[in-house]
């Protein structure tokens, strides 16, 4: 049995709340590691680490929904309406 994938986006599924959650984790590292180790501001570092967890956050979300779509091909609902 399976549900119609159509119209359903890999945004409100939960996978996407820990990749946002690892996103934030990530990008915070990344601004810590450039402030520790590079010495640069607060603010550029923030900004970098910021940029790297929205590139994190959509490329997530952008494989998530080309999983979707190959499994949304092998699955067929058992009673289309």
């Amino acid at each position: 049995m399976a549900l119609d994938v159509k119209g359903r986006k890999p945004i409100f599924a939960f996978s996407s709340a820990i990749a946002v959650i690892n996103a934030v984790v990530g990008g915070a590292a990344v601004a810590v590691a450039l402030g520790a180790i590079a010495d640069v501001s607060l603010g550029i570092a923030a900004a970098v680490g910021g940029v790297a967890a929205l590139v994190s956050v959509v490329g997530w979300i952008r494989y998530a929904d080309r999983l979707l779509d190959a499994r949304a091909v092998e699955t067929k609902p058992l009673l289309p309406s």
